[in-house]
């Protein structure tokens, strides 16, 4: 079994991730201790065969539809364990920078239908797979789930409790002054220092 990420973020300016960045310096406190905050849709999939096959073919795949982005509005990534690969169309130079790299994310997805309360429980297989995904993979069986990352930048150098504990004040909406970008009614979410996890969702929780 395979798995990749594909990573998904705006061209321009994302106006959720721009409204948010203010909101949480202004009215949760963060002000200038928060540089900069990013945002991406996130998918991973898992597939039979080998790893080089399957990047080829998603690659080919993404290149040649708009099912499951928008190459004229948004920037594209594939990432495994081992690379992280943006996906341009025609002659177009691929950039060198790894998303989301050197920053800390809080990643949150929908939360499967009967569960509640905070769980472990990740999103639902094949979320969100665009209808012509699988046929356009040699027919492989696919599975697919689906997220978004923000990406924290800090202006200083805390350390990783103080790191933590900040995400966490920006994430669930518990009261007025604490929470943001989660609501826990629907969604659930972990946070991750450095690195986005690889698999994402096998620790989901932890």
């Amino acid at each position: 079994m395979t798995t990749v990420h594909v990573l998904l973020a705006a061209k321009g300016a994302d106006a959720v991730a721009i409204t948010a960045l203010g909101a949480l310096q202004t009215l949760l406190g963060f002000g200038d201790t928060l540089r900069a905050l990013e945002r991406r849709r996130i998918f991973e999939l898992t597939c039979d065969g080998d790893e080089a096959d399957v990047v080829r073919e998603l690659e080919s795949y993404l290149q040649r539809t708009f099912e499951f982005w928008n190459p004229n509005k948004e920037r594209c990534w594939i990432r495994t364990d081992s690379q992280t690969l943006e996906v341009v169309s025609g002659q177009a130079p691929r950039s060198t920078d790894t998303p989301g790299e050197g920053g800390d994310h809080l990643l949150l997805w929908t939360r499967p239908e009967g569960t509640r309360g905070e769980t472990t429980v990740p999103p639902t297989a094949s979320d969100g797979m665009p209808r012509d995904f699988p046929a356009n993979l040699g027919g492989r069986s696919v599975t697919a789930r689906r997220g978004e990352v923000y990406t924290f930048r800090w202006a200083d150098t805390p350390d990783e409790t103080e790191r933590r504990e900040r995400i966490d004040r920006a994430g669930a909406v518990r009261t007025r002054g604490v929470g943001l970008l989660v609501q826990p009614q629907y969604q659930l979410w972990q946070v991750a220092l450095g690195a986005l996890p690889w698999p994402v969702w096998e620790t989901a929780g932890r």
